[in-house]
Parts: C-alpha cells; structure tokens; sequence
C-alpha cells in the first residue's frame, strides 16, 4: 500500500498556515499543535523551509518564552501575556509556564535547526521544572504541571508530565539535575499486576501511560534487562494488537468492543476499540524495552490497518479511526510508528529514523546532540 508523502507534506503545511477548526479549542496546546507538524514533515524528509521560514516559525515559539526571576520556561498560551514584560519571581500574574509547553517549544526548536542554547537559559529552566516536583506523599517524584501564582506546584501528578519534565533535562543536556531515584521509583510504582503502567496506583493501565513511563526510564538509563517485571509488560503490550476473529464475533449478538475494521490496529487498554495513535504508544514502548521486541507484532497487519484504513487518500494525514478526519496528532504517530517500523527493517518507506524516547526525527536527534557537544 502506498504511502501518501505529497498529500501528507500538504496537509501539514495546511495545519501550520492555519490549524483546522476542529482544534480551535486547544490553545493551551497549540505548541504541540506545531510539535507534530514540524517533526512530522522531518520524518518526511520534507521540512523545506527558507531560513526566513525557519526564523520566523523560530521567532513564534520563542514568543511563548517567559522569565520570573530564577525560573524561565515557556506559556501554554500567550493569551494572558498582557503586557509583554518580564515578571520578577513570586509577582502573581496567571501568565505562567508549563511543563508541556516547554517541552514542546524545545522539540519544535530542534526541528527548525534553531540553537536554543543561545535565547534560553536552561539552569532557570531546569529550576522551574524542579519546582514543579512532588517532594512528599504517595505521588513522590511525580510533576504537576505548572505553578500556581503563590509559585506551588499546582495541578494533578501525571505520568505524561513527568516524562516530559525528564525529557526537558535531557533536551537540557542537565539529566543529572533530576532527582533520579525518586523518579523511577513513582514509574515502576505504577507498573499493574498485569504489566501495563497507570498515573495512579491500582487503576487499569493505559498504553500512552506505559509509553511514557517507559520513556522516562529509557531517559534515566534504567536498566529493562534487569528488571523483574518487564515481561508481564511486553506481554500486555503485545496483546494490545487487535486481532478479532470474524468467525467468533459473527455469530454472537452484537458486542460493542468489535469492529472488523481495527484488525491489525493496537487499542490502549482491554476491550477497547483500535486508535492510530496507540500504534506508537505500543510499538513504541516494544522499542524503548528491546528493539527486538517489535518481532513479536504482526506489523505487516499494523501497517495495513494504518494505511488503508486510517490513511486519508483525500486530504492526506491520518485520523484516529477508518471513520475520523485526520488531525495533526495522530497524523504525526502514525509515521512516527511507520517509521519506527522501518528502522528494524519491518517496512521501507523513504521515512527518516524516530528516536523512540524523545519522539523526535533522526535529524533532530543529530542537530540535539551537537548543541552540547564541548
């Protein structure tokens, strides 16, 4: 089945000259907006931009850039940047940074080539991250999300913020500035009887939890091959692949949980409908364990479920179902996860590489790690 490069090169430069109405709604989360469509037009090979673009583009994100005394990062928003001035530390305002947003902005960066060491200042940066930790109780070494204006850590504990405020002090080159022990010991706290990872003790997991768990280990230099509890975790990843048989399910009354059309997709959780997206989440999480691991799915059957069934032939991009319109998301994991599969030599699209932790290109892996080079 062909993959539709120019039509998918379209349709994310369509989004970053004017995102779609269906997104309208997620202001907060425009930088991952622009996350998906840069990094998805790298793994393309088709991030063509002039320097003028890609100092423009640059010069955007770096507008979302907030200081407060000792703490930088950058706004979900710049709805609340009223008067576009610095604030000092501890001055009460609601135009505050996130740990989402910051991560965003960085890897967007890295797509644009755009040397953030020189416009950011990552100790300020690394001590908003910081802050943000839960020193105590039972979520200890978890993030919230953002700062209240007393400047406390403010929101839920979540598996995703933590990954991405590891994922900040790696993009910082300051890993060692986390508290590392803590860390891990909230994610493989969250590890269920059955394998699968969850933001809270004793709740069902989730494949984009275990994906970012996982990634949060890899990030810290955990050890999988050394852990006792990996194998229930690869066991579940791999059952997560839908594989319904027409010959069961045709003859019993209606079940709600299938539908012919996801065989060869992944679901997040049991009895769950397939999504394009968990097609990253899983494999993904396969890889960051062991790149052996992607063996164990059947990704000729992922493949064909994702371009012929979630695949826009029209537009370009991909959607969440055979049903859905395409998005930026969904359209990034799935070449994310197509490109991720070629690596290992599963299929051979003319994709660049994906590092699995990170989510981010080949080449902006490369450009990442030259920044930081003495």
């Amino acid at each position: 089945m062909a993959l539709e490069v120019k039509k998918h090169v379209r349709y994310f430069e369509m989004c970053l000259a004017s995102f779609p109405s269906q997104v309208e709604s997620e202001d907060a989360n425009k930088l991952a907006l622009v996350y998906f469509c840069l990094q998805g037009l790298q793994i393309l090979r088709h991030l063509d931009f002039s320097e003028s673009d890609r100092a423009g583009y640059s010069q955007y994100i770096y507008s979302y850039l907030i200081t407060m005394g000792s703490l930088q990062g950058f706004r979900p928003s710049r709805t609340f940047n009223i008067d576009g001035n610095e604030r000092e530390q501890g001055e009460k305002s609601y135009d505050m940074p996130s740990i989402s947003a910051t991560f965003f902005a960085l890897v967007s960066l890295l797509a644009l080539e755009s040397d953030y060491t020189k416009r950011i200042d990552r100790q300020k940066i690394l001590k908003f991250v910081n802050s943000c930790q839960i020193r105590d109780g039972p979520d200890k070494g978890a993030f919230r999300p953002t700062l209240d204006v007393n400047g406390t850590a403010y929101g839920d504990a979540d598996m995703r913020t933590t990954y991405m405020a590891v994922g900040i002090g790696r993009l910082c080159n300051l890993i060692d500035n986390l508290d590392v022990p803590s860390i891990t010991r909230y994610v493989t706290s969250r590890v269920s009887f059955n394998g699968g990872l969850s933001s809270s003790p004793y709740c069902e997991p989730h494949a984009g939890f275990t994906f970012c768990g996982l990634a949060t280990l890899k990030l810290l230099n955990y050890d999988f091959g050394s852990a006792n509890w990996t194998a229930n975790t690869l066991h579940w990843l791999v059952d997560r692949q839908v594989n319904y048989s027409n010959e069961i399910y045709s003859n019993l009354p209606p079940y709600p949980s299938w539908n012919q059309e996801d065989d060869g997709g992944f679901n997040g959780r049991d009895n769950k409908f397939a999504d394009t997206c968990y097609s990253w989440w899983c494999t993904g999480s396969m890889h960051v364990m062991n790149p052996h691991y992607l063996g164990l799915a059947n990704i000729p059957e992922a493949t064909k479920y994702l371009l012929g069934r979630t695949q826009n032939r029209l537009l370009g991009g991909f959607g969440k179902s055979h049903e859905s319109r395409p998005d930026p998301l969904h359209t990034f994991l799935a070449l994310a996860s197509l490109a991720l599969w070629s690596s290992v030599g599963s299929t051979d699209y003319d994709l660049d590489m994906v590092d699995d932790a990170l989510v981010i290109s080949g080449k902006s892996l490369a450009f990442l790690r030259n920044l930081w080079l003495p």
